[in-house]
C-alpha cells in the first residue's frame, strides 16, 4: 500500500513541474526511478524519492509530499466529521489525531502524548510501521530515508488540525528506528495590548 502511494505523490510531483503543455514524453522521474532500481536501489521509498527528486528540487519535493499529507489529513477529518462531532479545543483535536487518525494510517494508536498545556504537544511512535523496514543498513542512510518517509504524516497531522479550526508546525525526528517523534507547535497567543 506505502509503494503505492509513493508512485502517486510522485505522480503528482512530476506533473506539477512539468511546464503547460508538456505531455511528459521524456520523463526525466521515470529515468530517474529506472536508473536508481538499476543501480541497486532495492528500497522502493529510495527510488520514488529519486523520481520525485528529478522532477524538483529536495526541499521542494518534501514540501509537496507535505502538501500531499496535508490534504488527506483535512479530507480524512472531513469525512469523519460529517459522522461525529469532534471538539475544536486543542488538546481535543490532538487526542483525535493520537486515537482516530493514528488508527486509520498506521493501525495502532500512538504510544505516548506530552503536552506541557503552552501550545506543544509531543506524540511519541515506538513502532511506527513505515520505519519498521528501515532497521537494516547503514544509519545515516536510514535516517535519511525515514526523514524524507514522515514527510507525509507530517502533512497528514497538519492537515486534520487544520480542519479542525488549528493551524499548527509539525516536524518530526527519528530517536531510534523503528521509532520517531512528532512535535506539534501551536502559534502562541499573545495578549492583546490595551
Amino acid at each position: 500500500m506505502y509503494e503505492f502511494l509513493l508512485d502517486e505523490i510522485c505522480s503528482y510531483a512530476q506533473a506539477r513541474s512539468r511546464p503547460e503543455g508538456d505531455s511528459g514524453t521524456d520523463d526525466a522521474g521515470a529515468a530517474a526511478a529506472a536508473a536508481a532500481a538499476a543501480s541497486g536501489a532495492e528500497d522502493t521509498a529510495e527510488a520514488a524519492w529519486a523520481a520525485a527528486e528529478a522532477a524538483d528540487s529536495e526541499s521542494a519535493t518534501a514540501e509537496t509530499i507535505d502538501g500531499l499529507g496535508y490534504e488527506v489529513g483535512y479530507r480524512f477529518v472531513e469525512r469523519v466529521s460529517a459522522s461525529r462531532g469532534l471538539g475544536a479545543a486543542p488538546l481535543d483535536a490532538v487526542k483525535f489525531v493520537c486515537k482516530d487518525l493514528w488508527w486509520e494510517v498506521f493501525k495502532k494508536q500512538v504510544d505516548k502524548l506530552q503536552t506541557n498545556h503552552r501550545g506543544t504537544f509531543v506524540l511519541r511512535d515506538s513502532q511506527n510501521a513505515w520505519l519498521l523496514r528501515l532497521s537494516e543498513g547503514g544509519e545515516e542512510a536510514r535516517a535519511g530515508t525515514a526523514a524524507r518517509i514522515l514527510c507525509f504524516p507530517c502533512g497528514l497531522v497538519r492537515g486534520a488540525l487544520a480542519n479542525l479550526g488549528i493551524e499548527a508546525t509539525v516536524t518530526a525526528e527519528v530517536t531510534q528506528l523503528p521509532a520517531c517523534v512528532f512535535n506539534i507547535k501551536l502559534p502562541s497567543e499573545e495578549p492583546a495590548a490595551g
